[in-house]
C-alpha cells in the first residue's frame, strides 16, 4: 500500500516534478516497494528488500538527482522478526529535498555495498 499526499504545498514549490516522483517511482518499483510516506520536508521510501538498482536509479534519473548520501542510520529492533532496518538519507542538491530509503535487513544477512553508487558510503 502506498501512502502520499500530492497536496504538501512546500513539495509543489520546491520539487515541480514531485507528483512525476511518485507516480513514476512506484510504477517502476512497486514489487520492491513497501510504502511512500512524506513528512514536512523528505519523502520517505520503506522497501521490502534492499536492492541496488533504486539507489542507481535515485542517482542517475534526471527527475531525481539524489547524488549526495548524507547519512545511513541502522536502527535495531530487537522485538522485531527483521530486526534491523538500514535507512538511507540521500539529499537532491537540485530539489534541496531529502528522501529516507528504509531497507529492512535480516539478522545474519549479507548486505551489498552502495560505495559505487555513492562514494560517501566507505
Amino acid at each position: 500500500m502506498i501512502y502520499f499526499s500530492l497536496k504538501n504545498n512546500y513539495f509543489k514549490k520546491s520539487f515541480p516534478e514531485f507528483t512525476n516522483f511518485v507516480i513514476y517511482f512506484k510504477k517502476v518499483f512497486s514489487t520492491d516497494l513497501k510504502y511512500i510516506t512524506i513528512n514536512n520536508f523528505s519523502i520517505n521510501l520503506y522497501l521490502k528488500i534492499f536492492q541496488l538498482d533504486i539507489f542507481f536509479f535515485l542517482k542517475k534519473h534526471h527527475l531525481f538527482q539524489y547524488k549526495q548520501l548524507s547519512d545511513i542510520i541502522v536502527i535495531d529492533s530487537i522485538s522485531k522478526l527483521t530486526r534491523f532496518v538500514i535507512v538511507y538519507s540521500l539529499v537532491s542538491l537540485k530539489y534541496n529535498i531529502r528522501v529516507n530509503v528504509y531497507c529492512p535487513v535480516p539478522e545474519l544477512q549479507n548486505l551489498p555495498t552502495v560505495t559505487k553508487i555513492y562514494a560517501s558510503a566507505q
